[in-house]
């Protein structure tokens, strides 16, 4: 099922063990890891652990204030 209610969220691309993938965050905490298509992916959250999941979402953060701050 394809993801819903992403209004208000940050959506960035990305690959979690090597996969493509996008990650969906309203926070630090509050995450959903999609399939490339935009699909809820579940299993590939399971393949990596959340702190690796936080790092990539405080590295996009950085890079958008960045962005922002230019």
């Amino acid at each position: 099922m394809k993801a819903k209610n992403l209004q208000n969220a940050t959506v960035f691309d990305c690959r979690l063990k090597n996969i493509p993938c996008q990650i969906a965050y309203w926070n630090r905490e509050l995450y959903s890891v999609l399939d490339r298509k935009g699909y809820n992916a579940p299993w590939l959250e399971a393949k990596v652990e959340a702190w690796e999941i936080e790092e990539l979402i405080a590295e996009d953060r950085h890079d958008r204030k960045e962005i922002c701050d230019v």
